[in-house]
């Protein structure tokens, strides 16, 4: 966010990653991100560990897919060096060069909860948009199963403008949604430098509460 919002590709605007902390020190440890250079994993939203402690699976809400991190692959990968470590926040292709991280496409929308069984054999996913569970093979030999968990009532034009609202689909390589910026429809707390109002003044996003009885507007009234 502290860059001119000038180009969506390789995380410019904004990138989604995992943050690890040393709970013993009470320390920040590093940063790894989820993206790809030309895939953003929009929104991280829930994770789950193996029982195991072999993977960890991050539900990607704004991409539609699950995350599956090798964590002692994770672990190896990281730096002792404590400058080289802060750069992983900066590199777009330091888990796909370790070969740590793959991501899936879900059938579904709006990956949210995730969970993993108590034998490691399988992961459930909750999808919030489409009312489902998608259940996968942990291993990775079968493919994804899409279980209904009920009738789902015909979408209204507010259910389908917050399902529009979640999700990355409409965005360059899935960088980011509309949610990314404004998370609950609130603002996020840092300053952007938008650009339809020029550059060199950053400011927050505005909350989206009430928009619907208001006309488009930026903070300081011009139209977005």
């Amino acid at each position: 966010f502290t860059l001119p919002t000038t180009q969506l590709e390789r995380g410019w605007v904004n990138s989604n990653g995992l943050t690890i902390l040393d709970l013993l020190n009470r320390t920040y440890y590093a940063t790894v991100l989820l993206d790809q250079i030309s895939s953003g994993a929009a929104d991280p939203w829930g994770i789950a560990l193996a029982p195991d402690g072999t993977n960890a699976w991050i539900s990607l809400a704004g991409a539609h897919e699950i995350a599956q991190l090798t964590l002692p692959g994770l672990h190896a990968m990281i730096p002792q060096d404590q400058v080289a470590r802060a750069n992983l926040s900066y590199d777009l292709a330091a888990l796909y060069a370790a070969n740590v991280l793959q991501r899936t496409a879900l059938p579904g929308k709006g990956p949210r909860g995730t969970a993993v069984s108590p034998d490691g054999a399988q992961v459930a996913v909750a999808m919030y948009f489409s009312g489902e569970v998608v259940l996968l093979d942990a291993k990775g030999t079968t493919a994804a199963v899409a279980i209904p968990i009920g009738p789902q009532p015909e979408a209204d034009a507010v259910r389908r403008g917050e399902s529009a609202f979640y999700s990355a689909e409409r965005c360059f390589q899935t960088w980011l949604s509309c949610a990314t910026c404004h998370p609950d429809t609130r603002a996020d707390g840092l300053n952007w430098d938008l650009l339809n109002d020029g550059m060199g003044n950053p400011k927050n996003a505005k909350s989206m509460v009430w928009a619907t009885k208001t006309p488009p507007a930026m903070s300081l009234g011009v139209r977005g």
